[in-house]
């Protein structure tokens, strides 16, 4: 992407200095920046290509504002031409005052997070998501699909520009994978009818805390119109398996503070089959990005990760 172009974007249409704008790091799919002016902190972001996508994600950060959601979230902001989404040939821009706290704690209070998505869903359900067609949910009963996906990987393996011990790893951990996922077959068809729109990425990098205590949510490009409980295990993963091990405690403390604001949530046993397919669907996703784009934001350090999650999956599921 154009560098000059943020900038151009912000300067052109909220009146910001070019030199106030300092781009942050992380992001797999999106690009941010954060911008001062007169004294307060604001992120430019670029939220992708599709305005219809970035207009549902407005859409849904409004509710939010307007609904009784008791954490803070992004709130855009208008632009000089009146709209809160800024198009351009490379992206859709918002701008948005910066949410202050912490992200990515390392020990927090697993319940507080359970509260977060509960909350969350509660606020979402009777949002009007009609006309938005983002599901994830076919695909990841589409186990046929994903054990195809895994034999793609072995394709990869012939491109000298990605980490070969991770490919290598991933090869040899094929037939283990593809095995479960037909195991998981066996016994999953269906994950409930109700339909929301999920934040579809509610791990600790998207969870602001303030003194300690979940504050706000942050980081709404992944939303999808799919049961509550993908959203559950799409976190769950990424939580509780620790060093190749499930920690029971803190699942426990999840799904309790879960149940205590979402109202009466269709959990069952499903949640960490679900886990385990939506790990293994963004791990195939993760080597292809490093098999094929060069210019890709994910480490293989990050795939190593996922790779580590979905093995501890297999034991315990």
């Amino acid at each position: 992407m154009n560098n000059i172009e943020p900038e151009k974007v912000a300067q052109d249409f909220w009146g910001i200095s070019p030199e106030n704008v300092i781009e942050l790091s992380g992001g797999q799919s999106t690009r941010n920046w954060k911008v001062t002016q007169d004294g307060e902190d604001f992120v430019l972001r670029n939220a992708g290509l599709y305005p219809g996508y970035v207009d549902m994600q407005i859409g849904v950060l409004q509710h939010l504002k307007e609904s009784d959601f008791p954490y803070e979230v992004p709130q855009p902001l208008d632009g000089a031409n009146g709209d809160r989404r800024i198009t351009t040939e490379l992206g859709n821009y918002m701008l948005y005052p910066f949410i202050h706290g912490e992200t990515g704690l390392s020990d927090p209070d697993y319940s507080e997070l359970g509260i977060l998505l509960g909350a969350y869903h509660s606020a979402m359900r009777g949002y009007d998501f009609s006309g938005f067609t983002q599901r994830r949910s076919k695909d990841l009963l589409d186990t046929q699909k994903l054990s195809e996906g895994l034999v793609s990987i072995e394709k990869s393996a012939a491109n000298q520009d990605i980490a070969l011990p991770l490919i290598e790893r991933a090869i040899a951990c094929g037939p283990l994978l593809r095995n479960h996922v037909e195991k998981i077959s066996t016994r999953i068809h269906a994950i409930g009818e109700e339909q929301i729109v999920c934040h579809g990425d509610p791990h600790l990098n998207n969870v602001v805390f303030s003194g300690g205590h979940v504050s706000g949510l942050i980081d709404f490009g992944g939303i999808t119109v799919d049961p509550p409980i993908t959203d559950v295990a799409a976190s769950i993963a990424r939580l509780v398996i620790v060093d190749q091990q499930l920690e029971v405690g803190r699942f426990e403390k999840i799904i309790a503070g879960y149940k205590e604001t979402a109202g009466n949530p269709e959990i069952h046993e499903s949640v960490l089959d679900l886990a385990f397919l939506n790990t293994l669907r963004s791990f195939i996703w993760q080597i292809s990005e490093l098999a094929h784009n060069p210019e890709t934001r994910i480490t293989t350090d990050e795939a190593e990760q996922f790779l580590d999650i979905l093995i501890a999956l297999t034991d315990i599921t």
